[in-house]
């Protein structure tokens, strides 16, 4: 499977979410108005983020919705992202150390059966 989200493409969206207004982002929306804010909702801040107002009200809503959510989501996606690679690793690892102790304990075994038959067999 491709890891779609390389290093570098976490890297990216790190930078763009640190760079970003603060969230969490909220969506407002007048159902009289074809268009839809997006609104700082930090402390100290409820400045507007942004504009949908090209499209249909019903787009409008949703494309706001999904960049509210974006904004609020992502630092948590990107996070969980790395720590499930970080578990794949470490099973991984493990996996690998429980590989190495069965080979050995199967050599050992081999040899204990070598020297059984050498004293049975002389």
């Amino acid at each position: 499977m491709p890891d779609f989200l390389t290093p570098q493409a976490l890297a990216e969206l790190e930078s763009l979410t640190r760079s970003a207004t603060p969230g969490p982002w909220d969506v407002l929306s007048d159902p009289a108005l074809a268009c839809t804010w997006l609104s700082a909702a930090a402390p100290g801040d409820s400045g507007a983020v942004g504009l949908f107002d090209y499209r249909s009200a019903s787009e409008n809503l949703a494309n706001a919705v999904f960049a509210a959510m974006a904004r609020n989501r992502v630092a948590a996606l990107i996070a969980e992202n790395q720590a499930l690679k970080a578990r794949v690793q470490e099973l991984l690892d493990a996996n690998s150390r429980e590989v190495d102790r069965r080979v050995a304990a199967q050599t050992e075994r081999d040899r204990a059966l070598a020297r059984l038959k050498a004293v049975v067999r002389p």
